[in-house]
């Protein structure tokens, strides 16, 4: 057990969910399971969470200051799991939130932390790349986790995002390496 001078600077979570048709019931509860685990392996001052859905549309699910994951499993049943959408995937709609959460003033004293829940499909690579280099400037990013990719969509989403990659911001997983991007984000944490 850690004791709170082990305990690092707050965090905020930023995650959006793919709900578009191509990511399934199945791809999302393992998203849902990545999540829960790193809230709980990671021993923080506080964390704030905040949750959007996307495909074609955005939609903001929760904004919690949760002390352990099951808190936020609720949410994740009613308004994730039973959403999907009607057509396209568009990362670009929750990253455009994502920037506006990373410059939030409350935040100004967290390590944020972005994750896009996707298989990687992108209906809007530009916009996606533009907003990328936004987010690569931001000094309060710590990193976007991108994953679980399908391997088809891999090299097209680290071109796209390759801004953030240059800035050592980028973590990208597929279904088999959740755990090695897990480790990869913990090094990246105060």
């Amino acid at each position: 057990m850690q004791t709170n001078q082990n305990r690092l600077k707050p965090i905020a979570y930023g995650i959006a969910f793919d709900v578009s048709q191509s990511m399934g019931e199945k791809e999302r509860q393992r998203c849902i399971g990545v999540t829960n685990q790193l809230i709980d392996s990671v021993n923080a001052e506080s964390i704030r969470v905040k949750v959007w859905r996307y495909a074609e549309n955005l939609r903001e699910v929760a904004d919690k200051m949760p002390q352990r994951s099951g808190e936020l499993l609720p949410i994740y049943q009613e308004k994730v799991l039973k959403a999907m959408g009607a057509w396209g995937t568009h990362p670009a709609l929750p990253m455009k939130e994502m920037l506006r959460y990373v410059q939030d003033p409350t935040n100004k004293d967290r390590q944020v932390v972005l994750w896009l829940m996707t298989d990687g499909e992108d209906h809007s690579p530009r916009e996606t790349r533009k907003l990328a280099e936004e987010l690569a400037q931001q000094p309060g990013l710590v990193v976007l986790m991108v994953g679980p990719l399908k391997e088809q969509y891999r090299l097209q989403i680290q071109r796209t995002l390759e801004p953030l990659e240059k800035n050592q911001k980028l973590i990208v997983f597929s279904e088999n390496d959740a755990g090695d991007a897990l480790r990869k984000l913990k090094t990246h944490l105060k």
